[in-house]
């Protein structure tokens, strides 16, 4: 732009020509009053909007052709890490962040949350990592054998996928639409010596024990919605899937598998400590306690009345404590306010089903309190489609070779994984699964409405383990 263009200031009606651009976007600026004004409307908005929302739309298609995208879940078969449109409608499901770089820089682990294009099927998948190239992998009572041997979750991944199926400070647990849940008592005390009221357990005194009285196996709530492994390329717990014999209350005669892998946090305070006071896990025939005897000093983590660890605590009356305790993947946790014991072992009976899980309470002339009570169990892996596997001393196998991974879904009831359709190679998988941006939920207060169409009723953005 030079001065041989004339301008006509919009304030004072001055016309002038040299030094009038200003910024060079179509934008000039009066010499005599230094009113400033747009001469171009075409130039200024070229310069000022189109190339900028040109540039960044450029910018913005290279960075999802290349780094990341966004993927919506539509099942449940992630459930209960990643929520599905099908339960969710008013929001369409958790929109997940997917790296689609991150695979070029890092190889893929055991227990990553994968988007990829499955065998023959012309659609994203996304499900977690279980098997590598040239790994055997095994599904053997629930658990995961990777070579051989159990492979133990990373704790954020053990963590995740930790299914809450009783919760004492909530006014309904997840699972309650199920007559086995609905129609008995969470607790059962076993000698009438515990008080059981709403997140309160109590006793006082003397000897007692008590008994979690709700059953612990694999089911989740969205198997009241829908029919397990419909679509499935095998059968569920031998249970034709296209013809699934759905009872009123949504359970599934002898398919649901039990589960040993359990565990169990609360918060509990002493009132007399000169007795004993342990949480008993049941997995078959191995029964796992964390004791506090001594009055109270003393923690000790027993397999089998075997005493494998103990621990220093000196309780104090009156105080409140936080304990977690848990079985999962043969290791034995247990923790008292950051203090903790850890035991790893080999199960003996590992190839059995489980027939037998429960969870106790024992006291005995010990006086206690204990709220804030919850119960979760592993996800509990199963197979029962030889299309891709064979047996090995009577147990599935998988064996991988070159450029296979094997995929299954979190929530195994309902979903078509690596069991159905077979290995996926290394270049379909597209990128890791990394956040749940969406859904946020924007509306204030407790009460919301139902249905309100485009609203969130829930907050679910969270880094995937």
């Amino acid at each position: 732009m030079n001065g041989e263009i004339e301008f006509t200031c919009i304030k004072c009606q001055h016309h002038f020509t040299k030094d009038a651009v200003y910024k060079e976007t179509g934008i000039v600026q009066c010499p005599d009053c230094l009113k400033v004004f747009i001469w171009n409307n075409w130039n200024y908005f070229r310069r000022e909007w189109l190339e900028i929302i040109c540039n960044a739309l450029i910018i913005l298609i290279i960075f999802k052709a290349n780094l990341f995208d966004q993927y919506v879940i539509p099942t449940s078969s992630m459930e209960p890490t990643l929520h599905g449109a099908n339960h969710f409608p008013e929001d369409g499901g958790d929109k997940v962040l997917v790296n689609k770089f991150y695979y070029k820089l890092y190889e893929p682990k055991n227990w990553d949350v994968v988007v990829f294009n499955p065998p023959h099927i012309n659609q994203l998948f996304i499900k977690r990592l279980i098997g590598l190239p040239n790994q055997k992998v095994q599904i053997i009572n629930g658990d995961i054998y990777i070579n051989n041997l159990i492979n133990r979750k990373p704790e954020n991944v053990e963590s995740e996928l930790l299914y809450t199926l009783y919760d004492s400070s909530l006014d309904s647990g997840p699972l309650e639409h199920f007559s086995e849940f609905k129609d008995r008592a969470a607790w059962l005390s076993m000698n009438q010596r515990w008080q059981i009221e709403p997140n309160l357990l109590t006793i006082d005194g003397g000897s007692g024990h008590l008994k979690f009285n709700y059953p612990i196996d694999d089911r989740i709530s969205s198997h009241k919605l829908t029919n397990i492994q419909k679509k499935g390329a095998f059968k569920t717990n031998g249970v034709n899937p296209e013809l699934q014999n759905l009872k009123i209350n949504g359970g599934y005669d002898g398919s649901f598998n039990l589960v040993g892998d359990i565990a169990i946090d609360f918060e509990f305070v002493i009132k007399s400590n000169a007795g004993t006071f342990s949480c008993e896990i049941i997995e078959n025939n191995n029964r796992f306690k964390c004791l506090f005897e001594d009055n109270g000093r003393r923690l000790k983590l027993l397999k089998n009345e075997s005493v494998v660890k103990e621990l220093e605590v000196n309780l104090i009356m009156g105080r409140s404590y936080q304990i977690s305790f848990q079985n999962v993947d043969d290791r034995l946790k247990v923790s008292i306010d950051g203090k903790a014991l850890e035991y790893n072992f080999k199960s003996s009976d590992h190839g059995s089903k489980t027939t037998n899980s429960g969870l106790y309470f024992y006291c005995n002339n010990f006086s206690v309190s204990i709220k804030n009570i919850r119960i979760r169990r592993d996800v509990f892996y199963f197979c029962e489609n030889v299309r891709y596997a064979r047996y090995d001393q009577g147990q599935i196998t998988f064996d991988l070779k070159d450029d296979q991974y094997f995929f299954l879904g979190d929530n195994v009831h309902q979903s078509a994984d690596s069991r159905s359709w077979g290995f996926v190679k290394r270049n379909m998988i597209k990128g890791k699964a990394m956040y749940v941006l969406w859904p946020i939920r924007i509306w204030p207060g407790s009460d919301l409405p139902p249905k309100l169409p485009f609203v969130s009723h829930r907050t679910r953005s969270k880094k995937i383990n």
